[in-house]
């Protein structure tokens, strides 16, 4: 139901548009008439231009300004869309980044947030390794042979979980 809302706003704001002009034009040609039969011919003529073009014109305006919402709904979309794809392409194609992105709506700003959850490469995917004690009091991944503090969970170096 809310997939496209920009593309349906566009369509409304051209439906409005139309049936805001046809009912200018219907209300001046009312009104050419009362005014003509009171006040002659001339003052009817000019009251059907006069009422038929301001209220096109209004109806012009209105829908220029709904469709205007629409478009910019409907690129932010396509905003968010590409900033997500192109996220995804960034986190495939880099080891150490981070393993997965959400983007979110915010109710405060229409174009939403981008929020990113780092988890170290690898420990979603591989099970955990048990890194090899030092006479140092340090541990040494096995993976990557990273000497590191040994109260560490993952690796420095390439990410990799331990045990």
């Amino acid at each position: 139901m809310y997939k496209n809302t920009g593309s349906k706003i566009i369509a409304l704001a051209n439906i409005i548009a139309v049936i805001g002009m046809i009912l200018a034009v219907f209300i001046g040609i009312i009104s050419a008439v009362i005014i003509g039969s009171e006040y002659g011919g001339g003052f009817g003529f000019l009251a059907l231009l006069s009422i038929s073009g301001i209220g096109c014109g209004m109806a012009w305006l209105s829908s220029l300004l709904l469709a205007g919402l629409g478009e910019l709904i409907s690129n932010t979309s396509e905003m968010l869309s590409v900033a997500k794809h192109s996220l995804t392409i960034a986190v495939n194609s880099s080891p150490n980044a981070v393993d997965y992105i959400t983007v979110e709506k915010n109710n405060s700003s229409p174009t939403g947030t981008i929020n990113t959850y780092a988890t170290p490469q690898g420990s979603a995917k591989e099970h955990p390794l048990k890194p090899i004690d030092n006479e140092d009091g340090k541990i040494t991944c096995p993976r990557c042979s990273t000497s590191q503090p040994s109260d560490r969970d993952f690796c420095n170096k390439c990410g990799r979980a331990f045990t």
